[in-house]
């Protein structure tokens, strides 16, 4: 067998009628084979068969896994296509010792039940502590056979199986990945991608689990945990973290310092958007918001005139969350609804249809909000604030409405203004913004009586922790 061609071990393997001893050396022959004949072979045998793509496109991992055949060991698989990806730039090579978050320390498992949900891109991963079970001898297995740490395990078109330390079980899902971390009692594993559930036995040891973005190491908890996509149309806008705790605290722990979330509590941490404090741009434009998901208005409303707009505009009030941040979840019209923090590119303005398209679907016939914190080390009096919008929109400065702006047209700088007076401390800048269909948009700025940007304060997305 060792003068086969390797695409036709990779072929034969695919078909399902490769035999163990086959196996065996096709792993073999992928290791020594240089990375320019593994790609050649994956191609030649891969892309024909399962995918049908032009030899020049990227090869489909997704669409290689689906179609693996269920024979194939989960190990040999794991290797497999941990080469397949790496070597045909599926998948970037897996990381070594990086990642933009500490792994938390020192933190255990409490006898509390505990349940973990863990969303990567797509998809979900479920770990819940149940009640202590008798344990099996220590060791690493992936579908009843020994594994070692530092190995991917892939599923291919059923679920995988792996018992970690005896007191956590894992379920890894069709089409997942993940790698194997940690150390004896306090182990770990890796999510590249895809969905699986977790067991723990309380009282044995600990687990976690990491993602690229982020660990969470719990004590006694149940939380969600998501890593999504920050725009699903661009996969390379990056993605962030979502943490919804439902029971307890986790503490994360990452390079803007660690954080205790408690029950109720959701906490969003996106790469390109930190909490601030930040200064507003050369023009006065306040560059950084929380922006609540889209809110649909039924029936839709045609006409952009007061007489049409104006009751909206007096019912649909800032979600009663008085101080809210980001990952905040409010209740409206029976949908749960998240407020993301938002940071501007190049415009002046919130691009708001952008932002619901990534997280609505449509920006058409929806109600959106945002706010923001304005921080002042002295009283500013005698401002105005200048605002535009597309379409009608209402603003709000402390909790008071301060200006309407009735619009069917595109946004433009300072289409209104109105005095206010900024005072010392924090304040809550807001808006509500109705877009009847197609592009929307916001802005606002602080401007003085000669229409100069004002200066002296800055702009955070974390409100006082005393509520003032």
């Amino acid at each position: 067998m060792a003068d086969v061609p390797l695409e036709s071990l990779l072929a034969d393997w695919v078909d399902g009628t490769l035999d163990v001893a086959g196996e065996r050396v096709l792993l073999e022959r992928l290791r020594s084979a240089s990375p320019a004949e593994r790609s050649a072979a994956a191609r030649n045998a891969l892309v024909d068969r399962l995918i049908r793509l032009d030899a020049r496109g990227p090869l489909d991992a997704e669409a290689v896994l689906r179609a693996l055949p269920a024979r194939a060991g989960a190990r040999l698989a794991s290797r497999v296509m941990r080469r397949i990806d790496e070597t045909t730039g599926v998948v970037p090579a897996r990381p070594r010792r990086q990642t933009p978050w500490r792994a938390a320390r020192g933190l255990r498992w409490a006898p509390a039940a505990a349940a973990v949900l863990l969303v990567a891109a797509t998809a979900a991963a479920w770990l819940v502590v149940r009640a202590a079970r008798p344990r099996l001898p220590y060791g690493l297995h992936v579908d009843g056979s020994p594994v070692a740490r530092g190995e991917v395990v892939y599923a291919a078109d059923g679920p995988v199986r792996l018992d970690l330390g005896g007191y956590c079980r894992i379920r890894l899902d069709p089409t997942s990945a993940l790698r194997i971390e940690g150390r004896k009692g306090d182990e770990q594993v890796y999510l590249e991608r895809g969905r699986l559930a977790c067991e723990v036995d309380p009282g044995h040891g600990a687990f976690a689990v990491r993602t690229e973005i982020g660990t969470v190491a719990v004590c006694g908890t149940a939380f969600d945990l998501a890593l999504e996509n920050v725009d699903p149309g661009r996969p390379t806008a990056g993605r962030r973290l979502v943490v919804s705790v439902s029971e307890g605290s986790v503490r994360l722990a990452g390079p803007a310092g660690d954080r205790l979330v408690r029950a109720g509590e959701t906490a969003v941490v996106d790469p390109a958007v930190a909490a601030g404090p930040y200064t507003p741009d050369d023009e006065g434009f306040v560059r950084h918001w929380l922006l609540l998901e889209p809110i649909p208005v039924e029936p839709w409303i045609p006409e952009q005139t007061e007489g049409a707009m104006g009751p909206l505009l007096d019912r649909a009030r800032l979600p009663n969350v008085p101080l809210p941040r980001a990952g905040d979840r409010v209740t409206v019209a029976g949908r749960s609804l998240a407020w993301r923090p938002h940071a501007l590119d190049g415009w002046w303005a919130v691009d708001l249809e952008s932002f619901a398209q990534s997280v609505h679907g449509t920006e058409d016939g929806v109600l959106f909000h945002g706010a923001t914190y304005v921080v002042c080390d002295r009283e500013i009096p005698d401002a105005r604030l200048s605002a535009g919008s597309d379409d009608s929109s209402a603003w709000f400065l402390n909790g008071r409405e301060v200006l309407r702006i009735y619009a069917d047209r595109y946004v433009e700088k300072d289409m209104r203004s109105a005095p206010v007076t900024l005072r010392k401390g924090v304040n809550i800048l807001a808006f509500t913004v109705y877009n009847r269909d197609g592009p929307t948009a916001a802005c606002a700025r602080f401007v003085n009586a000669d229409g100069n940007p004002v200066r002296g304060f800055t702009v955070t997305l974390t409100p006082p922790e005393d509520g003032r």
